[in-house]
């Protein structure tokens, strides 16, 4: 494996896979970083990219309580979200096109279920310290285990 610094000059093309695994939400211009890293791809070179999904069923409902949104313990640290429309565009403004997407939405059901039932309030126990704990009750996990393989096909 060769290691390469970001500004070190390297021929076009030197790469075949580029990947960037929960990077372009810390990047304060992904656009950039995409633009410098597409000329270093071959031709039929892959980026393969991980973001958190910013339409995930938490998302839409716990907004701005949710940790990974509004950051936690360590502080706001996703400065950029994205979904895959949003993805999809900054893509194709740098030249490239998705060709595939997995686990488009993802779902925890007991940090749900325990967000909405006090247990906690999400990002701002997490800012102050606070353990969070999802506290349910025996009946509400039963509950959850039930209907959980319905939401993950939903």
């Amino acid at each position: 494996m060769q290691i390469f610094h970001p500004d070190e000059r390297l021929e076009r093309g030197a790469f075949g896979l580029i990947s960037l695994w929960e990077t372009l939400e810390h990047i304060n211009d992904p656009f950039k970083l995409l633009s410098d890293l597409v000329p270093r791809l071959h031709d039929d070179g892959l980026v393969a990219i991980t973001v958190p999904n910013a339409l995930a069923i938490e998302a839409r409902i716990m907004r701005q309580d949710l940790s990974w949104i509004n950051g936690g313990a360590i502080g706001t640290v996703h400065i950029n979200l994205f979904h895959k429309s949003s993805l999809e565009r900054l893509l194709s403004r740098v030249g490239l096109e998705i060709v595939g997407v997995d686990g488009e939405y993802g779902f925890n059901s007991y940090e749900l279920a325990s967000y909405f039932l006090g247990g906690h309030r999400g990002a701002w126990d997490y800012a102050r310290g606070a353990r969070v704990e999802q506290n349910l009750s025996e009946e509400t996990i039963c509950f959850l285990n039930w209907v959980g393989p319905a939401w993950i096909v939903l």
